[in-house]
């Protein structure tokens, strides 16, 4: 079920021809990155209730003494189709560069050299259809850029790269052209990829990005493919029709805003979980319910599915508990006293 990786034009892609699951990610991706990123089956987007996750190699080896904790998150549907939200989990400079594993899967044959995580995509039903590893730098090793930057050409069906700040849920990112919507691909912090519309004649085109309240505009000339085309479905052109802000723009707004920030405080949390070794080889997964205070605190912790082993499920809350006062505030456009956040932490032992 391993997936073969091609990283071109601000994209890192993982694809299994077997199932025909695509999955396109930003390529700069960093520890602690909160990204957005593409998943395909058989050039659609995938359902809803396809699921995503994102952990680091959580691995406890016979053959040296060297133990790894796990992070992981499960990707979030973005409201944009096809789209999933994720925070990466803190892994650079971690053991898990060094543990030795004997081959186990395709994807262990084909894992990059350094940290890694490992992108996992599961039918409706809870079946793994696919997997596949890329690629994570440390925090801070891509430069940021304060201003937004264009390419100086674009190309009819290639993938286009925009940077800049980057910081907001997807869902409050657009980028048009002669005021038609460009498909969004992928996103980091500090970049969004975007597949121009289809049927722009050659010569020059005017580029609109918008992030929240910030935008920046550009006239960039766009000529014939010089890349392979990603393969990625369009939107339609159609002429952008100006309308005011409504409730229910807030609302979904909103939505991705929470959506992002539960991912970022579970990879706070996975990030200093320190697992304890199983008594026997598995994977061992321990479910967690627990409410969110405004003011900070921790309420209402909850195993959901206990994973067999009582010193992992104690772990797991106490790590929560610790967490307590360390949260980044509840955004402001969610009007409850307490967010509900439910929290998956997995241990592996081969």
């Amino acid at each position: 079920m391993g997936m073969v990786s091609k990283s071109t034009n601000g994209l890192t892609t993982l694809t299994n021809s077997a199932t025909g699951i695509r999955v396109s990610l930003p390529s700069d991706i960093e520890e602690g990155d909160v990204i957005s990123y593409s998943v395909f089956k058989d050039e659609s987007p995938v359902a809803e209730d396809y699921k995503v996750e994102i952990s680091s190699t959580a691995t406890f080896s016979d053959e040296e003494s060297k133990e790894t904790s796990q992070a992981g998150t499960q990707g979030e549907p973005a409201k944009v189709p096809g789209l999933f939200t994720s925070v990466i989990p803190r892994v650079a400079g971690k053991t898990v560069t060094s543990v030795k594993r004997e081959p186990t899967s395709a994807i262990d044959q084909r894992r990059p050299e350094g940290p890694t995580v490992i992108v996992t995509v599961k039918d409706p039903k809870g079946n793994i259809v696919t997997s596949g590893s890329v690629p994570v730098k440390p925090e801070g090793h891509y430069s940021e850029s304060s201003t937004f930057e264009f390419p100086q050409e674009t190309a009819d069906k290639t993938p286009v790269r925009i940077t800049g700040p980057f910081d907001k849920p997807v869902g409050m990112t657009t980028v048009m052209v002669d005021k038609i919507p460009a498909s969004i691909v992928a996103k980091s912090p500090r970049g969004v990829v975007v597949v121009p519309p289809p049927g722009l004649t050659f010569g020059a085109h005017e580029w609109e990005v918008k992030e929240g309240a910030k935008s920046a505009t550009k006239v960039i000339r766009h000529s014939f493919p010089v890349h392979d085309s990603v393969g990625l479905p369009r939107q339609p052109a159609q002429e952008a029709k100006a309308r005011p802000t409504t409730s229910a723009d807030i609302d979904s707004n909103c939505s991705e805003e929470i959506n992002a920030y539960r991912d970022e405080m579970r990879g706070r949390v996975d990030t200093g979980w320190k697992a304890p070794k199983p008594p026997r080889k598995g994977e061992f997964v321990t479910k967690l319910k627990y409410e969110l205070m405004r003011t900070g605190g921790i309420s209402n912790i909850q195993i959901v599915q206990s994973s067999g082993l009582p010193s992992q499920d104690e772990s797991a809350v106490n790590r929560v508990n610790e967490m307590a006062g360390y949260f980044k505030p509840i955004p402001s456009c969610y009007q409850s006293k307490s967010l509900i956040i439910d929290h998956t932490f997995m241990v592996i032992y081969r």
